[in-house]
């Protein structure tokens, strides 16, 4: 038997009852060609060695607001083109491997 909370009240289920949450597909893949301005943006500001959301506010701050910057680095994210450490309490951004594009711009 499961619990299920439902409001202030815990119901217990059997386990027949119970399913599994959908699978959701992985998103694909992004190129770094195919990005938008805000998104290009970000990925350009964080460099080799990466940056803290901090660092990144202090280099696009005036080009974006800051929930435009998160909305950024989610689409990064779930693109697969940045990867996130922890450094003592901070979450650090990093490029993951790819090919370097030049911003011909």
């Amino acid at each position: 038997m499961t619990t299920e909370a439902r409001g202030r009240w815990t119901v217990y289920v059997p386990a027949e009852r119970v399913s599994a949450p959908p699978e959701t597909p992985p998103a694909p893949r992004l190129e770094v060609d195919a990005l938008d301005a805000g998104p290009r943006a970000v990925y350009d500001a964080i460099g080799r060695d990466g940056r803290t959301l901090n660092a990144l506010r202090s280099l696009v701050g005036d080009e974006m607001k800051y929930t435009d910057l998160l909305k950024a680095l989610r689409i990064l994210l779930d693109g697969g083109l940045l990867t996130t450490t922890e450094r003592g309490r901070h979450t650090v951004y990093l490029r993951t491997n790819q090919k370097e594009v030049t911003n011909d711009a």
